[in-house]
């Protein structure tokens, strides 16, 4: 399975600089119709690795979630938000970053991943066994909204 990445750089997190932002990101990788069709359950995975205020840019930021629920229902995509924290719920911690908010404005589900399932039956030699969420499963679609920051060990993540 191939990746597919882009960045683009975005002066600030007002929505619709940021919409802009992602509209553009979004074409220089083939479109939102390249990903997502009509129909589609598009699991929007945003960094919630702890519970922090989005100006402590922690976590991803909420116009970056609310502008992808936007591009996602335009292609007929059926967005929702789902993460598992380092430390706590999903839920939680998504209220402390703003994105619960954002789900209940736009009413895009927001899950937790609580319903680890173990995908396949072969034994892999590296993983002999792998636990991912059924609601990961599930999706037609992933889109990884990650949260660029610094790191002590490996300078960024």
């Amino acid at each position: 399975m191939r990746s597919v990445v882009s960045v683009i750089r975005c002066a600030n997190y007002r929505e619709e600089e940021v919409l802009t932002g992602l509209r553009k990101a979004v074409d220089l990788i083939g479109g939102i119709g390249a990903f997502v069709k009509k129909g589609d359950r598009v699991l929007l995975k945003p960094n919630l690795i702890l519970g922090k205020a989005p100006d402590r840019a922690a976590t991803t930021h909420p116009s970056i979630v609310r502008g992808i629920i936007q591009i996602v229902r335009e292609a007929g995509g059926i967005p929702f938000i789902g993460d598992s924290p380092g430390l706590g719920s999903a839920i939680r911690a998504a209220e402390k970053a703003g994105i619960k908010r954002v789900a209940d404005e736009t009413g895009c589900p927001l899950i937790d991943f609580n319903r680890p399932t173990v995908p396949g039956k072969k034994k892999g030699k590296t993983f002999r066994r792998l636990e991912i969420d059924q609601s990961v499963l599930d999706a037609d679609v992933v889109i990884n909204l990650p949260k660029w920051k610094t790191h002590g060990q490996t300078l960024l993540t």
